[in-house]
């Protein structure tokens, strides 16, 4: 009988195929949308790291109390006291921040990213090299001659062309020959320490630099403990250390938190759920549109119904067949959408690729193709119950008259559908709405800097050139460019580079043990705030006869307001046991961090000259033409200054910002999507509700028109009903929207999730959509022959 009701339904089908394609497009975009979604969730979110037990792993910070920066680097004498104190932690491993090498050899230099890390680290992640070893406790021994590495499998494919003895060959640094013992499987990296080379971390425990924060630090929690035991442990072991090094340790704590959290921030898990939640109500309204065709077509059946139920067949029976029917549609549907969802996934994956973490995981995993199947078997179901049972709800009258009270029934369930719809999409709309109001003040927010028409280099200097020598030859040659108006460097651009901060003095103040004041800092040549266009407030800017001295020095406004409430200028500060350095000018405040970071609102910036400390520097360029078009006459330049150096970056600040602001673009862009789609979908269903109506009133309308009504009476009549049930979905979409802003407001910039203009504009979007979507099919009332429609029977 399964057999015989599966030929059937497909026969059906195939004998209308309007209907058909109708309901297989509007299953394929929803379930296609939903496999896509739940593809990303389950790589970013759901899918456990590549590491063993990787919910037992955390990161641990150092926590300065009453600062705004909870999160620091650790010093090497915490780190050893934490390992040695702690019976909360089975292991505690510390590595260095990633930093660019040159490796020379086979091939052309490249520039590629190393760390230094502690033999634990490979233990207490789990991971095993997929070839050669890991270092040996005496290589990672503090002091020991040991210039051994492991490489990743993507450098050892691209370097050594996947070789089977690249172990015991070597790598050309800028620091000499290391030895490669072992190879680490596909995929491998730390978390947020996107390195292709590891060296041993060789940890000097000097307990005079216990200031000196520089580290990283993992840990794995022992069998039975959670995280709270584990923070509260930290803590005690803090406070402890506070009491026997007051000088360095009086105000700092810890700070733990589970490694999936500092890959995946909390905002980005809210987002893409929120996304998620958006696609199920895409699923949703696909699911009901369907079923309004089904309960449209179930009404036009309902005397089939009737005359098989007269020659003996049961109702189980007539509602197996057409559940069959569905389930049918919906494997049909059901494998378009996995069609659609693999199209789509390589858009979403080209969109999220450099802005969402984890994004190379993303792809169709066996999880996922059963998430596909499970999402079709539930479509099947809820949009084949009710026309099922609608349609085999039917008395002998079904086979005299056309009306029946079933139809009258499926009537009032389109009804409900559609409101659900419109309410739905309402939903999606005003989510959308709020969150492109957000992405839209994000992009115009001041960053303090103008970042049009210039042009990012970084490059490093040769083995034997001398950094301050290097980069001003690199300066004067790129600064005579045409078309470039102003060249300068800094130890850290805006959303270019890592933070670098410090405690200081003040002359004339003192502070109680552990609270000397920080700051952030950056080396700076000549000419860095104009060609950056950062505003000098009062004094003046680092000159030539600056750099190399270490008497002046230029802060931030921020800078000046806290540490001397406004009046900086001509006053003295130092860094630990270095010359005081007096200062000169006050600068506008720089956004460096996300652009969406309050942190950059209230942090500190002081700007040294360059040639103060040896530092690696970022060049930027203001252009007079579009930054893109000089990127050849740069390369140039850089090839005749720094022969053999690879080219470590070379962009512009546009695409450095669209880089930083890639999360909340990708939300806002797969979220608007869907938003559309369910406008489209939801106008859809009036479309088709107005015109169901219309065929099954044409004797009606044939009736008052050839009374005398008026074209415009029957346009209300008709259209009324449509823009009614609108009206009815629109204010049920309101005020879900409203009730759930508390879930939005998490993921917005300076936006309210409630706000007015926001929901006023969605709703009369809506409702014209709605109008047109009543009007149109409405108005082939108006066409309607009254002597053709009387008759109908």
């Amino acid at each position: 009988m399964l057999q015989h009701d599966l030929r059937h339904a497909v026969r059906w089908l195939r004998a209308n195929p309007g209907f058909t394609s109708a309901a297989l497009a509007v299953l394929a975009l929803g379930i296609g949308a939903a496999t896509a979604t739940f593809t990303v969730l389950h790589a970013v979110v759901l899918r456990p790291l590549p590491f063993n037990e990787p919910d037992r792993i955390v990161r641990i910070w150092s926590s300065p109390s009453g600062r705004d920066l909870p999160f620091f680097s650790v010093s090497a004498p915490d780190v050893a006291d934490w390992a040695e104190q702690t019976r909360t932690l089975a292991l505690v491993a510390p590595y260095d921040r990633q930093r660019g090498v040159t490796l020379r050899g086979t091939g052309d230099p490249e520039q590629v990213m190393a760390t230094h890390v502690s033999r634990q680290l490979f233990e207490l992640l789990g991971v095993e090299p997929a070839r050669g070893r890991w270092f040996t406790e005496a290589e990672d021994r503090p002091g020991a001659d040991a210039r051994v590495a492991l490489i990743s499998h993507g450098l050892w494919q691209r370097r050594f062309g996947g070789r089977d003895d690249v172990i015991g060959h070597y790598l050309q640094l800028d620091d000499g020959r290391w030895t490669i013992v072992g190879v680490m499987p596909p995929g491998f990296a730390i978390p947020n320490n996107p390195a292709e080379i590891w060296t041993p971390l060789q940890l000097l425990v000097d307990p005079a630099r216990r200031s000196a924060r520089y580290l990283r630090v993992l840990a794995r929690l022992r069998d039975g403990i959670t995280i709270e035991q584990a923070t509260t442990e930290l803590a005690g072991i803090a406070g402890t250390l506070a009491r026997e090094y007051p000088g360095s340790n009086a105000t700092w704590g810890v700070t733990v938190r589970p490694l999936t959290e500092t890959v995946v921030s909390d905002t980005m898990r809210r987002a893409l759920f929120i996304v998620a939640g958006a696609v199920g109500l895409v699923l949703l309204i696909a699911c009901a549109n369907v079923a309004s065709l089904l309960l449209s077509r179930a009404t036009t059946r309902s005397r089939e119904m009737a005359v098989r139920m007269a020659l003996g067949a049961t109702r189980a029976a007539l509602v197996r067949q057409m559940l069959v029917e569905s389930l049918v549609l919906a494997a049909a549907g059901g494998a378009l959408g996995v069609l659609l969802a693999m199209w789509t996934l390589d858009a979403l994956g080209a969109l999220a690729l450099t802005t969402i973490p984890r994004a190379d995981e993303i792809g169709l995993r066996p999880l996922v193709m059963l998430f596909a199947l499970a999402v079709t078997a539930c479509s099947a179901a809820v949009f084949g119950v009710m026309p099922a049972l609608g349609a085999t709800r039917v008395r002998a009258e079904a086979l005299r008259t056309r009306d029946s009270g079933s139809e009258r029934g499926a009537s009032r369930a389109r009804d409900v559908l559609v409101i659900g719809e419109v309410a739905l999409a309402m939903i999606l709309l005003v989510a959308a709405g709020v969150m492109t109001r957000s992405f839209l003040k994000l992009q115009q927010r001041d960053l303090g800097f103008d970042p049009g028409h210039l042009l990012i280099v970084q490059v490093a200097p040769p083995p034997d050139a001398t950094p301050v020598v290097f980069y001003d030859g690199l300066i004067a040659k790129l600064a005579a460019l045409p078309g470039v108006s102003s060249v300068a460097g800094g130890s850290s651009l805006p959303f270019a580079g890592p933070n670098t901060a410090n405690g200081f003095e003040i002359e004339g103040r003192t502070f109680r043990p552990g609270e000397t004041p920080d700051t952030d800092f950056r080396l700076v040549t000549p000419g860095y705030f104009r060609t950056l266009n950062v505003p000098l407030l009062r004094g003046r800017a680092i000159t030539n006869a600056d750099v190399g001295q270490s008497s002046t020095i230029v802060v931030s406004a921020a800078f000046a307001r806290r540490f001397f409430s406004g009046d900086a200028l001509g006053r003295r500060v130092r860094f630990t046991d270095q010359p005081w350095m007096t200062i000169v000018g006050i600068a506008g405040d720089v956004r460096y961090f996300g652009a969406d970071d309050p942190r950059d609102e209230v942090r500190p910036m002081m700007y040294l000259p360059y040639g103060k400390r040896p530092a690696p520097l970022t060049i930027a360029l203001r252009t007079s033409t579009p930054p893109a078009t000089l990127t050849a006459a740069v390369r140039s330049a850089i090839t005749s200054v720094a022969q053999g150096q690879p080219l470590e970056r070379l962009d512009t600040m546009d695409d450095v910002l669209a880089e930083t602001r890639g999360p909340q673009r990708f939300n806002t862009t797969v979220l608007a999507g869907f938003a559309w789609i369910a406008l489209v979908l939801a106008a859809a269903g009036l479309w088709g509700l107005i015109a169901h109506g219309v065929a099954r009133r044409t004797h009606e309308i044939g009736v008052r028109v050839a009374l005398g009504a008026a074209p415009g009476e029957v346009l209300r009549m008709i259209a009324g009903r449509g823009v009614a049930l609108a009206l009815v979905g629109i204010a049920v979409g309101l005020f879900a929207s409203a009730a759930m802003t508390g879930i939005l407001q998490r993921v917005l910039f300076d936006t309210s999730a409630a706000d007015p203009a926001t929901f006023a504009l969605i709703a009369l979007v809506f409702l014209a959509v709605a109008v047109t979507a009543s009007v149109v099919p409405a108005r082939r009332a108006l066409r309607i022959n009254p002597v053709e429609a009387l008759r109908w029977e």
